[in-house]
């Protein structure tokens, strides 16, 4: 049986990763990993996922679990539903790993799905309780800090995105400059100027 949950996000572009990584550090937040992420989004063959605000991503990611380990490849897909909160990122997402990027791809294409963009990023990882905190340097775009938090239903994602909020507040942080656009979503805006 596949779990649903739905994940809480709140995004914040920020000037610098250094300084906050330095500050998450200091609240006892744990370093967990560096990623590298090349992420593509295919539209669905008969409705349009920016309408919808759906998403179907192919990551290929490579997992830099510490300076002296191997890296690892990961390649997962994933949908996205549209977003449920009116201040948050919050949506339904499910997820699986693959065992071929490439394959799994060209399937999408054999089936008419076409490929709208790819969006890469260097991911550093830090957990802070039940919170994932992420700096991500996005090529093309800028640096930004994104805080998720999964749970399991409806009634949960208020307290969660409050949760989050309050973090970003004592990170220095102000929870009203948080975007809802995916970096697809910026990326093919800024495509477009």
């Amino acid at each position: 049986m596949v779990r649903i949950l739905f994940e809480v996000e709140v995004k914040i572009p920020i000037d610098a990763g250094e300084p906050l990584a330095e500050k998450l550090l200091s609240a006892h937040a744990e370093f967990r990993r560096i990623e590298v992420h090349v992420d593509s989004y295919y539209n669905h063959p008969c409705r349009d996922f920016s309408s919808t605000d759906e998403a179907l991503r192919v990551r290929h990611k490579i997992v830099e679990e510490s300076a002296t380990a191997l890296a690892r490849e990961v390649f997962e897909l994933t949908y996205k539903g549209p977003k449920i909160d009116p201040v948050s990122k919050t949506r339904v997402e499910v997820s699986t790993r693959l065992t071929s990027f490439t394959a799994v791809c060209s399937i999408l294409s054999h089936l008419g799905f076409e490929l709208v963009r790819e969006v890469r990023k260097r991911r550093s990882i830090f957990q802070l309780g039940n919170m994932e905190i992420c700096i991500d340097r996005v090529e093309d775009l800028g640096v930004f800090v994104e805080f998720e938090v999964d749970v399991g239903s409806n009634e949960q994602v208020t307290p969660a995105r409050e949760q989050i909020f309050k973090v970003a507040q004592e990170l220095g942080l102000n929870p009203e400059d948080s975007i809802r656009e995916s970096y697809l979503e910026l990326l093919l805006a800024a495509d477009n100027n």
